[in-house]
């Protein structure tokens, strides 16, 4: 499991394993729901955002990857996090 320091460090950690970021978010209490593809419901304290999964370099998150899921954890609101349509207010 990355720590959330591997997250939330600066510069950007990339290269966090799928399954990591999976076991992590498991770990704070969230349940992965498959929607459509390769992205999931996530519903965490009381709010929801949308992940996808990585289907790229073996299913490792990179930079791009990593920046809005750390917004979506951040966030108390209804958010998207995909690197193809970052974390962006639904709501």
């Amino acid at each position: 499991m990355p720590s959330a320091d591997s997250i939330f460090q600066n510069p950007l950690c990339g290269n966090i394993h799928w399954c990591e970021v999976e076991s992590l978010l498991h770990h704070l209490g969230a349940t992965l729901e498959p929607i459509l593809a390769a992205r999931f419901r996530v519903p965490l304290n009381q709010h929801e955002f949308i992940l996808r999964r990585p289907h790229h370099q073996r299913n490792v998150y990179s930079k791009q990857d990593i920046k809005p899921l750390r917004d979506c954890l951040t966030r108390p609101v209804l958010m998207t996090c995909s690197p193809a349509e970052p974390g962006r207010s639904s709501g």
